[in-house]
């Protein structure tokens, strides 16, 4: 797991073509205009999911966690709570492949995602993403997905 606010992404650049792809999109990108919805960056190698929603209460939240993607989740407008988890700490359930989806139980730790900063989750990193801090709040955030498996 990578966090840290967009403004140092230039730090991970180095770590993988796509990784630098994905941060550098962000970065450049100003998604006060740009509606919800699916961006091809480079078809399903590299794309962009546009979300607007309300933070929920911990008890309405669901863990996940992806094997043929890494999620970089940047939050533009507002801030949530994600929770996070080591994998192998978690109880696994059964992998929905067709939607690249491990759901799981257990306890984590909670990371506060405010505007400008971006957390990244490879697989073996269990998140919990949308929750209020205190309260509900209305939240803008863009997640580029990664693919790490060939297609």
């Amino acid at each position: 797991m990578i966090y840290d606010n967009l403004a140092f992404f230039p730090r991970y650049t180095g770590l993988s073509k796509n990784l630098s792809a994905a941060l550098s999109y962000l970065a450049r990108q100003d998604f006060s205009s740009i509606d919800p919805g699916r961006i091809d960056l480079e078809g399903d190698e590299l794309f962009a999911l546009v979300q607007e929603y309300t933070t929920r209460p911990f008890e309405q939240g669901t863990w996940e966690a992806h094997r043929r993607y890494i999620d970089v989740q940047y939050v533009f407008r507002g801030r949530e709570r994600i929770y996070v988890a080591r994998l192998e700490n978690m109880q696994v359930g059964a992998y929905v492949a067709e939607k690249d989806f491990l759901p799981m139980t257990g306890a984590g730790i909670p990371l506060d995602l405010p505007a400008g900063y971006f957390v990244v989750f490879y697989p073996e990193d269990a998140h919990m993403p949308g929750l209020q801090i205190s309260a509900p709040e209305h939240v803008k955030k863009v997640v580029v997905k990664i693919r790490i498996e060939p297609s």
